[in-house]
């Protein structure tokens, strides 16, 4: 909801509602190519791709933590 993509807003996060995009239009200047998730392939294929057992962020996570 409104309060929601506002709290995420201030955080960094493109809000997506009309009201919300209003309120921080100046933190987010229109983009001329802006995509979505299903650039991507849609949400099935990102979370296996990248949060899955043998995901992206999974490997990073582990390669960081086996740093010294």
């Amino acid at each position: 909801g409104p309060e929601a993509q506002g709290i995420f807003a201030k955080h960094g996060f493109r809000p997506v509602l009309p009201e919300v995009k209003i309120k921080f239009a100046a933190a987010f200047p229109k983009v001329a190519d802006l995509f979505n998730i299903g650039f991507f392939g849609g949400w099935d294929k990102v979370n296996s791709q990248f949060f899955g057992e043998n995901g992206i962020f999974v490997e990073a996570s582990e390669a960081a933590h086996r740093q010294p």
